[in-house]
């Protein structure tokens, strides 16, 4: 019925519906643990889509452990990371995780990594000039993407060993 609904906010309210029946009607089903990382994953998805941290950060904290390591579901909370401006984090995330479902799609994994090294950057810039306005410039953005390549993880879709970032 989510995929199906007219709003996105009445296709939440169906995914919540169906993740509270989930965890009270399927828990001893032998399907559950399979439903379990279908839901996570559609429902992590969703919300990357329509960012909506504050539910976001809710679903973060309800994802049963045994299923934190999926593509969407990590994904997902790097986006909520970079949005918290917890560069750290995100790049923590992404630096230590594999994401077998990405295969060509992994320009997005690659966007948030220089996201996550951009913020880190412009932090420090930050702190060093002690002004909380003072922004990266394009030079600096450039040289920090270069000095700060994706890991071999994300890499692209040949395996980051033909790809130069140099952009």
């Amino acid at each position: 019925l989510a995929v199906l609904s007219k709003t996105y906010e009445e296709a939440w309210g169906f995914y919540i519906q169906a993740w509270n029946s989930l965890f009270k009607d399927f828990e001893h089903d032998a399907t559950f643990d399979r439903l379990t990382a279908n839901f996570v994953t559609e429902m992590s998805f969703f919300l990357q889509q329509e960012q909506w941290f504050d539910t976001i950060e809710w679903f973060i904290e309800n994802v049963p452990d045994e299923h934190r390591n999926l593509d969407a579901y990590i994904t997902m909370q790097t986006k909520y990371f970079l949005n918290k401006k917890q560069y750290q984090a995100a790049a923590s995330l992404l630096g230590k995780n594999c994401f077998p479902t990405y295969a060509k799609a992994r320009d997005d994994l690659t966007n948030m990594w220089f996201a996550a090294q951009e913020g880190l950057a412009q932090q420090a810039k930050q702190q060093q000039t002690n002004d909380d306005k003072a922004t990266l410039t394009n030079v600096e953005k450039h040289q920090n993407r270069v000095q700060n390549p994706p890991p071999d993880n994300i890499g692209c879709q040949y395996a980051a060993e033909y790809c130069t970032w140099y952009w």
